[in-house]
Formats: C-alpha cells, structure tokens, sequence
C-alpha cells in the first residue's frame, strides 16, 4: 500500500529505484514478521 502511494505522489520514479525499494523492505519485512511471531509465540 505505501509503495503505491508513493508511487501516485511521486510518478517520477522509475522501475530501477522501485526494485532497490523491494530488495530493501523484503529482509524487514520478514524479520518484523518473524518477530511478531517470537512474540506472538511467547504469549
């Protein structure tokens, strides 16, 4: 969802900032998920 907005606000952005947006978020997005889960867990 943010990177669609970001995308409708900003529409200079290219393809190639879009992909160094991806391989950023991705890692993140799998540790915050991974931590939600630890947590979730411990309850």
């Amino acid at each position: 969802m943010l990177a669609i907005a970001l995308l409708r606000t900003k529409p200079e952005f290219s393809v190639i900032p879009m992909r160094r947006w991806a391989y950023a978020i991705y890692p993140l997005h799998f540790l915050v998920l991974l931590g939600v889960r630890v947590v979730l867990g411990r309850v």
